[in-house]
């Protein structure tokens, strides 16, 4: 072989090498799946009284603060997300912040902490969607002691009157933390949104399961959190609940996944002072 030619070959092999070497590692993600439930007997929520437009909301609406399946006691509407920030993950641009049958069409949900709220209103009627501020984290040393810990106080963040079906408000809300949602114009609507810094959240459904995808190997502080039914007092017909409850648990995630499950049990709430396993 020609001095040049191996030359050329040594050239190519390195630019190879190099490439190679610069290329990501692909590290394969699981997903963290698992199940929250609830513990011993599951307590009566009262159905809230209607306050206005009888004839499109009715005289009342079954309060959704505590939705447990009675066939197999799981427990909708908890939020699982993971403390430790194990990356951004995928996020979206906006979340839906809808209303429609007088109530929030996602009572709870999560957001990530630069996306828009789109608020919409299904209803001929007017809906006044109010955010106010409960915690200025998601961390558990916030979340055990909110910067608002009851719902009669707290900032409010974005505050939007839409008259009808035809009107439609967006706010970037640049939070990460918990905000308490309330229609100003209905005493019993009422609602949370968590905001993320990364996508690694579930709410879980109507059987209480939840699942993360594309977790990446790791041990990781994993929180299930849950608002309270406990009534702390009412204000011109509106219930306001006492501090929400969380269960914290340390889970390993693997290449081939990772499973936690959460039981929630009367014992959290029955104060109205939150808490945890």
């Amino acid at each position: 072989m020609r001095k040049a030619d191996l030359m050329k070959n040594v050239v190519i092999l390195i630019i190879a090498v190099i490439t190679f070497l610069a290329m990501p590692f692909q590290v394969q993600a699981g997903n963290l799946t698992g199940k929250v439930t609830w513990k011993g007997d599951v307590p009566k929520v009262k159905p809230v009284p209607v306050d206005k437009d009888h004839e499109k909301c009715g005289k009342e609406q079954i309060d959704p603060v505590l939705v447990v399946n009675a066939k197999n006691k799981g427990v909708k509407n908890t939020v699982v997300y993971i403390e430790n920030n194990p990356g951004k993950g995928k996020v979206e641009k906006a979340y839906p912040l809808h209303m429609e049958n007088c109530n929030f069409s996602n009572h709870v949900d999560g957001f990530y902490k630069l996306a828009t709220i789109k608020m919409t209103n299904g209803d001929d009627i007017l809906h006044n969607p109010h955010g106010f501020i409960h915690a200025r984290s998601v961390k558990e040393k916030t979340i055990k002691k909110p910067d608002y810990p009851w719902e009669t106080e707290g900032k409010g963040i974005f505050n939007n009157k839409l008259v009808d079906s035809s009107q439609f408000g967006k706010k970037k809300l640049r939070l990460e933390g918990i905000i308490r949602i309330q229609c100003d114009s209905h005493a019993h609507m009422n609602g949370w949104r968590l905001g993320f810094s990364h996508g690694y959240w579930s709410v879980t459904d109507a059987d209480g399961n939840f699942s993360i995808p594309n977790v990446k190997p790791g041990k990781y502080r994993v929180i299930a959190w849950h608002e309270s039914y406990v009534v702390h007092e009412v204000t011109r017909d509106r219930p306001h609940y006492a501090t929400p409850a969380y269960i914290l648990k340390e889970i390993e995630v693997k290449a081939d996944g990772g499973k936690g499950n959460f039981e929630f049990s009367d014992k959290l709430f029955a104060h109205g002072e939150g808490g945890k396993h």
